[in-house]
């Protein structure tokens, strides 16, 4: 039995810097209210620790973000952490194309992440790189996963989807 698996996270330095940078200065912002600012009163300082409190959370929700995928008998498990909390399955017979292609992630999905087109490139799962696994579903809609190890990925693709599909 084939099993290809992959799990990916935002590696890119910028994509660091920008979300610890935002973080350093949520802390020290804090840090100024809390302890050195004292004509703050009470309720100012508990709004805006609450409003930093509620900044953080999304940015530490992203930087754990995690793009899991795996391909067998079955079909493309997805999961792309936060936004899906289980893999999600795509079956076999759902789907009218289960290839590997290029694709260009700012022209196509403007950036990275969970993405939705506004062309009739459909939704995107893609954390880095320009390859993706891209799915259509016999109703038309279209999903695309990005990979770093496509080779991989289209060798598992042509042992499963070939045989369904024939």
């Amino acid at each position: 039995m084939r099993i290809f698996t992959e799990s990916q996270h935002f590696k890119q330095w910028f994509f660091h810097l920008l979300v610890l940078g935002s973080l350093a200065i949520m802390i020290y912002a804090f840090y100024a209210i809390n302890y050195t600012d004292e004509t703050i009163s009470t309720t100012e300082k508990y709004i805006v620790n609450s409003i930093l409190i509620v900044s953080a959370i999304p940015l530490l929700l992203i930087y754990r973000t995690k793009l899991s995928t795996r391909i067998d008998e079955k079909g493309v498990h997805y999961r792309m952490f936060p936004f899906h909390f289980k893999m999600k399955l795509i079956q076999w017979n759902e789907l009218e194309v289960c290839e590997i292609r290029t694709y260009n992630p700012l022209s196509e999905y403007s950036g990275w992440g969970y993405r939705m087109s506004f062309s009739n490139s459909g939704k995107a799962l893609n954390i880095a790189g320009k390859k993706g696994i891209q799915l259509k579903y016999k109703n038309g809609k279209k999903l695309l996963i990005g990979t770093q190890l496509a080779d991989e990925a289209q060798r598992t693709i042509n042992y499963y989807f070939k045989k369904t599909t024939s």
